[in-house]
């Protein structure tokens, strides 16, 4: 339900209505045990959940923003998210020994080291790339 609470619940609830009377769906949000064919938790439940998802969501954003100011405050927020320690030689020595962007990304991930598939090609791909990564 909190995928759907990013507008005023009103507005979620009549939009979840239209979907399944107008296109005869069936809504069931399994982690609420939200089902459209069972009226006590469609017209009643559903609503509460949403305005709760939609309250969660607010929370969450004014939290986030305080927290900005309190690191721009304390000089330790330089703005976006920090960047990713790569090491770029793990990550060629592997695709030497033959693996595939794929593979790589899931190998470095399996080890706890997040990394996605797109960025592994793009450190293999261009070599401009490779002098911004710090080896960890």
């Amino acid at each position: 339900m909190d995928r759907f609470s990013r507008q005023s619940p009103s507005k979620i609830n009549t939009l979840l209505d239209k979907i399944v009377e107008e296109y005869k769906c069936r809504f069931i949000a399994l982690q609420q045990s939200i089902d459209s064919e069972s009226e006590m938790t469609w017209h009643v439940v559903k609503p509460l959940f949403t305005y709760f998802a939609n309250k969660y969501s607010k929370d969450l954003g004014d939290k986030v923003r305080k927290g900005i100011e309190r690191k721009k405050e304390n000089g330790k927020y330089k703005g976006g998210r920090p960047r990713k320690q790569v090491n770029v030689e793990e990550i060629q020595h592997l695709r030497k020994a033959g693996l595939s962007f794929r593979a790589i990304a899931d190998e470095m991930n399996n080890c706890g080291k997040k990394i996605s598939y797109a960025t592994v090609k793009r450190l293999l791909q261009k070599p401009s790339v490779k002098s911004m990564c710090k080896n960890a």
